[in-house]
């Protein structure tokens, strides 16, 4: 269920400016599916009006039992390499999620191999060709919290892309200064008036 949106989305939504999530996210779980990047399977989608703007939306899908996230498992080292192969085939394959943040990368292992599906599937990028690995650096920022562990990623990941090696250290470098931006956003917010 995504809540109500702010009156100037749902004035977009309701005429058709931009596609409400729930939709969106359906779509997107379709072309993941097509493209062999597993999800939950999508049945449906509704769009729940008042009037003629958009109120609720709502996405239905499978519900994959057994499944944990790589935030749960962020200090194995065979899953984090699974990771970056899995990173890499999906860019491959022109798929680049907005939202790549460990709690929406979920996992099971079955007979010895990782397997993959992604959640929280409304903010994605397809193209007819693989996304680079410079058009990635956001995506590649988020997996891993912790900057060992992902330099480790960045570099399985690279390896796996076969681009250099050092593209860790510009991604490293965007992280810090994303979080000391966050962080002054936050100090800001606290300020009265």
């Amino acid at each position: 269920k995504y809540c109500i949106p702010p009156i100037i989305n749902r004035i977009f939504y309701s005429v058709g400016l931009r596609t409400p999530k729930a939709k969106t996210t359906y779509l997107n779980a379709l072309e993941l599916l097509k493209r062999g990047i597993q999800t939950p399977a999508p049945f449906a989608y509704i769009i729940e009006k008042d009037s003629w703007l958009i109120r609720f939306s709502y996405f239905f899908s499978e519900q994959v039992e057994g499944l944990q996230t790589i935030r749960q498992n962020s200090e194995d080292r065979d899953l984090l390499k699974a990771v970056a192969k899995y990173t890499a085939d999906m860019h491959e394959k022109g798929c680049l999620h907005k939202d790549y943040t460990p709690g929406n990368i979920l996992f099971r292992k079955e007979n010895g191999e990782y397997k993959f599906w992604l959640v929280d599937i409304n903010r994605f990028k397809f193209k007819n060709s693989p996304i680079s690995a410079w058009s990635a650096f956001e995506a590649l920022m988020k997996p891993y919290d912790n900057d060992a562990l992902l330099k480790e990623f960045v570099l399985e990941y690279a390896k796996c892309r076969g681009v250099s090696q050092k593209l860790y250290i510009p991604i490293l470098c965007l992280r810090k200064i994303r979080r000391a931006y966050d962080k002054t956003k936050r100090e800001l917010k606290k300020i009265p008036g």
